[in-house]
C-alpha cells in the first residue's frame, strides 16, 4: 500500500518526482471539472482547453500504465530534477492539452497530455497518453 499523499500534492507540478508516481501504477486518475486559472508551475505556455473541450473530457479515466525514469547526462546531475514520464491509457480519445485531474492519493492538478503510440505490448487500440516531467 502506497503511502498517503498530502491533499494537492498533484497542483505543483514542479514538486513532483517518479517517486510521487510509482506506487500509483495501475490506478486510474479523472479529468475533472473546468480549471479556469492557469497554472504558475509551467514557465513554458501550455495549451489551454477550450471549456467545450473539457466538458467533453470531463469524468474520463486515464490509467496509469508505466512510470519512465529517463537517464540523465552528466552535465545535468544536480542541475535539475529527474526528468521522468508517466504513460497512460485512456477510456475515451481525449485532446492534446493541459487538462486538470484527480486522484484520491495524489489530489487535483494538471498534466500536459500528448497523445502517443502505445506500448509493443500493449493494446493498440487503446487511447494512449504521456505527461511529461523534467
Amino acid at each position: 500500500m502506497s503511502k498517503q499523499e498530502p491533499e494537492g500534492v498533484l497542483s505543483d507540478a514542479s514538486q513532483l518526482t517518479a517517486d510521487h508516481f510509482e506506487p500509483l501504477v495501475s490506478s486510474v486518475f479523472v479529468v475533472t471539472a473546468i480549471q479556469s486559472e492557469t497554472s504558475e508551475t509551467h514557465s513554458d505556455p501550455v495549451p489551454e482547453c477550450s471549456e467545450t473541450e473539457i466538458a467533453e473530457a470531463s469524468n474520463a479515466e486515464l490509467t496509469l500504465v508505466q512510470v519512465i525514469r529517463h537517464a540523465q547526462h552528466e552535465a545535468e546531475v544536480g542541475l535539475r530534477r529527474e526528468q521522468f514520464s508517466l504513460l497512460f491509457s485512456a477510456n475515451t480519445e481525449l485532446m492534446n492539452a493541459c487538462l486538470p485531474i484527480s486522484h484520491p492519493e495524489l489530489g487535483n492538478g494538471s498534466l500536459l497530455l500528448s497523445r502517443v503510440a502505445g506500448p509493443l505490448d500493449g493494446d493498440q487500440s487503446a487511447n494512449w497518453y504521456e505527461a511529461v516531467f523534467g
